[in-house]
């Protein structure tokens, strides 16, 4: 059995729900989603479908278990800040070396974080996208 599959499995009892929520793996299972070490290029784990199975079990503990939707929403948050700051990163040292495209390791961080943005891409299809979306702490005024 999966890491994604025994978090949701722990949180059916009380006393499990209460663990779950003080241990808040979330910002560790996202993580897998803007790693360089996860990276297909580097790894195969996310591979055959992993990024699916994980958020449709980050929608299930959302749905069924009261008190978890902030912690799992946040962890997601904090996921797409990594992205973007790997981005932010990345296109800094593009612009301050532009003879430096075309090196392997550049091209090879470009990859990773081509992979990164389809990783959060596909945490973000069904109901996820919604939850969200419709999520208050997380709506601006006007966006």
């Amino acid at each position: 059995m999966s890491l994604p599959n025994v978090v949701p499995a722990l949180a059916l009892t009380e006393d499990g729900t209460k663990a779950v929520k003080q241990a808040n793996p979330f910002p560790a299972l996202c993580s897998i989603f803007y790693h360089p070490q996860y990276a297909i290029l580097t790894s195969k784990c996310l591979l055959n479908k992993l990024t699916a199975i994980v958020r449709t079990r980050l929608e299930e503990i959302m749905q069924h278990v009261e008190g978890v939707k902030p912690l799992v929403m946040g962890a997601i948050v904090q996921a797409m800040e990594r992205v973007v700051a790997l981005g932010t990163n990345l296109s800094q040292r593009e612009w301050q070396c532009p003879t430096c495209s075309g090196m392997p390791a550049l091209d090879t961080e470009q990859l990773c974080l081509i992979q990164c943005m389809l990783n959060m891409g596909q945490l973000f299809e069904q109901k996820s996208c919604t939850m969200m979306i419709m999520w208050n702490p997380y709506v601006s005024p006007g966006a």
